[in-house]
């Protein structure tokens, strides 16, 4: 974080102990802006954690294309590179589950 200072991380929602982990998460940054202001910058206290179903990361996970552009990854972290590209564009990562040869894609969707 003191590299990059990103303006947003996505947290998997799986369970309800997510609430909890996302008040540990603000509480290190808290400390790490406290503690190394010079190095993390006061731009992380606008640090936004927001919940991502992580239906469609662990479906990536497990697919074909992660094993391509990411072969030396773990499963946890091409996981959450799924997270990321679906927060920074949803259509593009569906996309990407689809594959190179243009296979179709279906999904279920649930309305709330």
């Amino acid at each position: 974080m003191t590299d990059h200072q990103p303006q947003v991380a996505v947290l998997g929602a799986v369970n309800l102990s997510c609430v909890r982990l996302k008040d540990d998460i603000y509480e290190i940054i808290f400390k790490m802006v406290e503690e190394n202001p010079r190095d993390v910058g006061h731009d992380m206290d606008g640090l936004s954690i927001v919940y991502g179903d992580e239906s469609l990361s662990r479906l990536y996970e497990n697919s074909r294309n992660s094993s391509d552009q990411l072969p030396a990854q773990s499963g946890i972290v091409k996981r959450a590179v799924a997270l990321g590209r679906y927060l920074q564009n949803p259509l593009a990562m569906v996309a990407t589950l689809c594959g190179t040869r243009k296979r179709n894609l279906i999904l279920e969707t649930q309305s709330f």
